[in-house]
């Protein structure tokens, strides 16, 4: 895939749903016309590669999801990540209001890399570090989420003073 000079992930989005045949509607502005441009699919659809780490890059390779302490919702650091708002706001399985999701490439490797913290009440978020081959985005976030949690609750059932948290 080409490397998006100015595009931004919007473009990068667009790009992969040409690829993939999915429908691409109109832009946000006029002015954002040529680059910015919105598709119509659901971040299940999504493969962490190229289209996730295209829009990382554009971003400067980082994005994080914090939990609005007044509503609940999760609240993305770029507005072209709001699919992933919507993905957990539309889970409550899953969305049991981390506190914060961390999302970066790797520098050197470009691997997609999370930190995912579900709750630090009873002290810092403890966990391990998953090393798995996602075929989907929306794998990768939701079995973060899932190992965050149950790291809490374990550590809760054990005694111990930690909180929940996982690498993946």
């Amino acid at each position: 895939m080409q490397r998006l000079a100015d595009g931004g992930a919007a473009a990068a989005w667009a790009i992969f749903a040409r690829a993939r045949g999915l429908a691409v509607s109109g832009a946000r502005t006029a002015a954002e016309s040529q680059s910015r441009r919105m598709i119509t699919t659901s971040a299940r659809d999504m493969s962490p590669y190229p289209a996730f780490q295209e829009s990382l890059r554009a971003v400067g390779g980082r994005m994080f999801v914090v939990c609005d302490g007044k509503t609940g919702l999760p609240r993305a650091s770029h507005r072209d990540f709001s699919f992933v708002e919507e993905m957990f706001a539309s889970d409550p399985v899953n969305w049991k209001q981390h506190e914060a999701v961390f999302v970066e490439l790797g520098r050197r490797t470009g691997a997609l890399m999370g930190a995912f913290v579900w709750r630090t009440s009873r002290g810092q978020a403890c966990g391990g570090i998953r090393l798995w081959d996602f075929e989907r985005t929306d794998d990768f976030l939701r079995d973060g989420l899932r190992l965050a949690l149950g790291m809490g609750l374990k550590s809760a059932l054990a005694g111990l003073w930690a909180g929940g948290g996982k690498g993946v």
